[in-house]
């Protein structure tokens, strides 16, 4: 697969700027911090009055955390250790396992208290379950692609996987622990951190195919002619 580390890069920048933006809106007490318990008053007395709705969400939010959340993140670092990709694997790694750092971090500058519905302790913004989501099946995606880069249906699988992300961002809405911009920011940052995971990998592999190319071709001594006296003779 051809390198393309600007590319990362710039889905990367792209998403802190969104999350810049959401910061700087709810720490400014905008017309978003209104919007969101606008959201929050209508779903989630929907998600309690309705049991399987209450159930399918309490579901899909434990795909965005936790013990799940950490096989799928390890699984995909074991694909690309099987492939040999080490630096990736190395880096890819140690990104998503700075994952649990990075939130409580981020979550602690901003000190935004949670819904009111929450029955959960800590800060609402911006989500660790949609940073984790948005983070963990990126790099997911990133991986299934490389796997079956021959494969037409490459994109589909790797769509299913991102489909996961919303669902999750949703779930936390629905459950009445995180505010709507809580959960967007959560994306935003996530998917930024994976990005730049890429872009730093994706770096790499441009370095190492510059230094490849610039080594001269070596050609393989020719094979001895015949002697003086066999010519001779």
């Amino acid at each position: 697969m051809t390198p393309h580390p600007r590319r990362f890069l710039l889905l990367s920048l792209n998403a802190v700027a969104l999350f810049a933006v959401l910061a700087i809106l709810v720490a400014s007490n905008s017309a978003i911090v209104r919007l969101d318990h606008w959201i929050s008053d209508g779903c989630y007395p929907f998600t309690m009055q309705h049991s399987g709705v209450r159930d399918f969400f309490r579901m899909v939010t434990d795909l965005g955390w936790g013990r799940f959340l950490n096989w799928v993140g390890a699984a995909s670092i074991i694909v690309l250790l099987v492939r040999r990709e080490w630096m990736r694997s190395l880096f890819w790694g140690l990104g998503l396992y700075a994952i649990h750092w990075i939130v409580p971090f981020v979550k602690d500058q901003f000190q935004r208290a949670r819904p009111e519905f929450a029955d959960i302790d800590g800060y609402s913004f911006p989500s660790g379950h949609a940073f984790g989501a948005a983070s963990v099946y990126c790099i997911l995606s990133l991986v299934l692609l490389r796997v079956w880069a021959g494969n037409r249906w490459r994109w589909l699988m790797a769509a299913a996987v991102w489909l996961l992300i919303p669902l999750v961002a949703l779930s936390r809405i629905m459950l009445g622990v995180h505010y709507f911009s809580d959960v967007l920011a959560g994306m935003a940052l996530g998917l930024a951190w994976a990005f730049a995971l890429a872009a730093i990998t994706e770096w790499w592999d441009t370095v190492r195919a510059r230094d490849a190319a610039s080594k001269p071709a070596t050609t393989p001594p020719a094979p001895p002619g015949p002697s003086e006296t066999d010519a001779r003779s």
